[in-house]
């Protein structure tokens, strides 16, 4: 079945219903730990869930993205430059 964009979830909460995984909130907080301290020793298993950050903000689907990059090694294409569509 698919979802709109319009009908897309906005919420954590509404998320975690519509993709069906349980543990979205803890995923996010261990996703903004390693964004926030990229440097720390700890393994992330030895941290207790309460010690990461929570998000319970608004959010945003995006169904799709597209990138350009430079990829000097890659001779294919027009002097390295590349574009994906993800």
């Amino acid at each position: 079945m698919l979802i709109s964009e319009r009908k897309r979830a906005r919420t954590i909460a509404a998320l975690t219903i519509e993709l069906s995984i349980l543990n979205v909130q803890d995923l996010i907080g261990h996703f903004l730990f390693e964004q926030l301290y990229p440097c720390d020793p700890c393994y992330h298993a030895t941290i207790p869930l309460n010690s990461f950050p929570i998000y319970d903000g608004k959010i945003s689907v995006v169904n799709s993205a597209s990138s350009r990059f430079y990829t000097p090694s890659d001779l294919s294409g027009i002097g390295g430059m590349q574009r994906e569509h993800i």
